[in-house]
């Protein structure tokens, strides 16, 4: 078994090379379909990094309300 293959992709920043700011197409051609993953490639990441927020649409009432799907 090789990197690749005993890695365990849990978030996406498993499948991004900081450092280049790219996709590791490794990863990304072991577990996507080649179509998914030319797709996934495309995907631009030469923007600056930001750190991770929460963001939603304003409610005229103010009231928000989340879900919880994994249950």
């Amino acid at each position: 078994m090789n990197e690749v293959e005993a890695m365990i992709v849990w978030w996406v920043i498993d499948v991004i090379d900081k450092e280049a700011r790219s996709w590791k197409l490794d990863v990304l051609s072991h577990i996507f379909p080649p179509k998914v993953c030319s797709r996934i490639s495309r995907l631009p990441l030469n923007l600056p990094w930001r750190e991770d927020r929460w963001a939603r649409a304003a409610k005229p009432k103010g009231v928000f309300m989340a879900k919880h799907e994994l249950v």
